[in-house]
């Protein structure tokens, strides 16, 4: 079953230990194993929030530790994550929030008074939730999750992602489990990486070439380093 569930819980299963990402500037570093319990986390996170199989899930923070996390941990748990482009002007934020029936969004400090502006637009409530980007972990360390996580399909919804709206609003696109799955390999290959590569995140994981980035053309999970 090629989906990111599987190819998490795959590489951790074989090389737990090996590192998986390296965030810079908190001096912070994920292993496959850590990714796979984080993103098991903060899945039943989101559960517990009480979202279901395909809600949206949107995010508004900058390349960091915690942005690669719920991007990861959001699929993992069958929701569809919907990242918030940093660069929008009010009105295209706005549509992107009301277009994309996101749940919740999480968001930095310094992106406070933009969002809080955008949602009071939207005429359905928004849970917000602020996080420090650079935090080892923003989910309580005795919060207990007992919720169960549907099952996962390849042609089950993993991303929605906005075009930039230059010639009207923006576009939604949908990608699939499959979709991830088949694009990151497509660059792992032509750039011929192999699993013991590293690579640097330098595109915002608002943008589908750093979102695709992630996998090495085994199937497997591949080092990151984000920025």
């Amino acid at each position: 079953m090629r989906t990111i569930r599987y190819f998490i819980d795959k590489r951790a299963k074989n090389e737990p230990d090996k590192t998986y990402m390296i965030a810079p500037e908190p001096g912070l570093s994920l292993s496959y194993g850590q990714l796979r319990e984080d993103s098991l986390r903060f899945a039943k996170y989101l559960a517990k929030m009480g979202l279901e199989k395909g809600d949206k899930v949107s995010f508004m923070l900058a390349n960091g530790y915690q942005a690669n996390k719920i991007f990861q941990g959001t699929m993992y748990g069958g929701f569809v994550v919907a990242p918030l482009n940093l660069m929008s002007q009010p009105s295209q934020l706005i549509y992107v929030l009301e277009h994309s029936d996101a749940k919740v969004v999480f968001y930095s400090e310094d992106q406070k008074e933009r969002l809080t502006t955008a949602a009071a637009e939207v005429d359905r409530d928004i849970k917000l939730i602020e996080i420090d980007n650079d935090a080892e972990s923003i989910i309580p360390g005795n919060e207990d999750f007992s919720q169960s996580l549907p099952e996962v399909k390849e042609e089950d919804d993993a991303l929605l992602l906005y075009t930039s709206g230059t010639t009207g609003v923006p576009k939604g696109v949908i990608l699939s489990n499959k979709n991830m799955v088949a694009g990151g390999e497509y660059t792992t290959l032509a750039h011929e990486l192999t699993p013991e590569d590293r690579a640097l995140c330098s595109l915002p994981l608002y943008h589908i070439n750093g979102e695709v980035d992630i996998r090495d053309t085994t199937g497997e999970w591949e080092q990151r380093r984000c920025s």
